[in-house]
């Protein structure tokens, strides 16, 4: 084994809805392996340096994505896989968590649904914390003091008269030195209706 090697941190969410399984390869490495929609990986390390990264339908083996990119020595990343409209594309979201701490949490809203937006994220009593973000968009981390909430995902104003889910909320309890990525799943369809799944780092 070598030693001194230096190594990023890395897991995969799968947002995209349209394909029920992936596969996702570093070089000749598989980091996720039949990985279902909604669902996220566990972290493993990956050598600093440029990567080619590669997403596979899980059953026919067919590349649905792949891409060099970089990985940089003691950072934590989550590869997030997102559909479009004709196949589907990667989100590399940053995780550090450097504005956490002394009391505090950060939090952060992802919207990684098919098309669907813009959504704003509340308190249950009505202050807004993050708004307009957009379909594979990332809103900046916003320290919060440690405590439980309870949140709201609304969309925004203008888009309210589509039918379909209008809200959903979302019960935490935000820990000391935690920050958490709430990030919007889903079509918004009777199939796939969207949902939120939180992760931390």
């Amino acid at each position: 084994m070598e030693k001194n090697v230096q190594c990023a941190v890395v897991r995969v969410l799968n947002a995209a809805c349209f394909v029920p399984t992936v596969r996702v390869c570093v070089g000749s490495r598989e980091i996720a392996e039949k990985l279902c929609f909604g669902e996220v990986s566990e972290r493993c390390r990956i050598n600093a340096g440029f990567r080619r990264v590669s997403v596979m339908h899980a059953h026919t083996g067919e590349v649905l994505w792949s891409e060099t990119l970089p990985f940089s020595a003691g950072e934590k990343k989550t590869l997030v896989i997102c559909n479009t409209m004709h196949s589907v594309s990667l989100i590399v979201t940053e995780e550090n968590g450097s504005l956490a701490g002394r009391g505090k949490s950060c939090i952060r809203l992802g919207n990684f649904s098919f098309d669907e937006g813009p959504f704003r994220l509340c308190t249950k009593e009505g202050s807004t914390i993050f708004s307009a973000v957009a379909p594979r968009e990332i809103s900046s981390l916003c320290p919060a003091r440690c405590g439980s909430y309870e949140l709201v995902m609304q969309r925004e104003e203008a888009y309210e008269a589509r039918e379909g889910n209008d809200s959903l909320s979302l019960k935490i309890e935000l820990q000391n030195a935690t920050c958490y990525t709430i990030c919007i799943l889903g079509a918004d369809n009777e199939e796939l209706p969207l949902r939120l799944v939180l992760l931390e780092f």
